[in-house]
């Protein structure tokens, strides 16, 4: 059985033995907290792959989705498109668990199990506990990460309280358990937007012919700021942090790519320069260079985790880490982060042991 078929079909599992247990008698009805945002494809693509998990392998749930305010009409009629009888309800639940609207109160007492979709971490923990707290009923969490500095103070006692959890990269696996976070399943699974189906073949097709592009030869390549210009995205006028935040990406605009390109050519070594004049000189480095910076994090996306362990031991105190590196950094490695500096990066202040 190929493994990600193996790893989906572990979490229907989980999931269809949590609603048999609390409705045996008709098609369960889940109530999925996604849709966090719509500034990238990312975010974009958790809810239709979750919803696409849910219509495989339990094909006669009723679904319906609990999406923050930030879902645009466009990304709505998308969902819809793919998922004909779906209904989207917005809003809140406050202290004393009351819904900030009738629609959201509708699919509170409608559903039968929450379900908390992929992200950066428990987004909506604030949602999933209200939920839990003043209905009682069960939920569950698919594909998140855990351990990030988005992980707030009382994520450890509402995953525990899930039925199951499920976190998208091993390092937050091994840092629930460390954390003392008592689910009784914790597994890997991959995030909800590698099952995302939904396509545009008639604009996808007009595009690589506009380009010149043939079919799988072609190469995608995303680049990413240090900071998201979300100053740009919403049009929001630019304060002091914004204005820090845009002059520290103009600065590393061209520097991260040729560092992520230096870090596709070379894996490891110890020359001061990074093997960088070397190969200037169209010569191979004596010894690879070990990458730094955005370098070691296109290495970390392209080995996995266990790369990351793997090189712990050349970590030196002050080593500054893009965002997501930062995030797969499990306590393993030792590495305390203190928040960012003035320049956007993540600093270790600790050399590992």
């Amino acid at each position: 059985m190929h493994r990600r078929h193996f790893l989906h079909t572990v979490l229907a599992a989980s999931l269809v033995t949590a609603l048999r247990a609390a409705v045996p008698h008709r098609p369960p009805r889940i109530l999925l907290r996604s849709s966090w945002q719509v500034v990238n494809i990312g975010d974009i693509a958790h809810t239709p792959g979750v919803l696409a998990l849910i219509e495989d392998h339990i094909p006669d749930a009723e679904m319906m989705l609990w999406a923050s305010g930030d879902l645009s009409p466009e990304v709505a009629a998308m969902e819809q498109r793919r998922f004909p009888k779906l209904k989207i309800v917005k809003g809140t639940i406050d202290a004393d668990g009351k819904a900030s609207n009738a629609g959201l109160a509708e699919a509170v007492e409608w559903a039968d199990f929450l379900l908390h979709g992929s992200g950066p971490s428990l987004v909506a923990a604030g949602d999933v506990a209200a939920f839990a707290r003043h209905t009682g009923k069960p939920y569950g969490v698919y594909g998140i990460t855990h351990g990030s500095f988005f992980t707030g103070g009382g994520d450890n006692a509402i995953l525990s309280g899930a039925k199951f959890a499920f976190f998208r990269d091993s390092v937050s696996l091994e840092k629930a358990k460390t954390d003392g976070v008592t689910c009784p399943v914790m597994e890997f699974g991959p995030d909800g937007a590698f099952a995302c189906d939904v396509r545009d073949d008639a604009k996808a097709t007009a595009f690589l012919r506009a380009n010149n592009l043939e079919d799988g030869k072609f190469l995608c390549c995303i680049p990413r700021l240090r900071w998201t210009p979300y100053w740009e995205i919403r049009g929001t006028p630019m304060d002091a942090r914004a204005n820090q935040r845009h002059a520290r990406n103009e600065a590393m605009a061209e520097q991260d790519p040729r560092d992520a390109a230096q870090g596709a050519r070379v894996s490891r070594g110890h020359e001061p320069d990074g093997g960088r004049q070397a190969l200037d000189r169209g010569q191979a480095p004596r010894r690879r260079a070990r990458p730094r910076g955005l370098a070691r994090a296109v290495l970390a996306d392209r080995r996995g985790v266990e790369h990351l362990r793997a090189q712990r031991r050349d970590v030196r105190p002050g080593d500054a880490f893009p965002d997501h590196v930062c995030r797969q950094r499990g306590p393993g490695h030792r590495l305390p982060v203190r928040g960012a500096d003035q320049q956007g990066n993540h600093v270790a202040r600790h050399r590992p042991r």
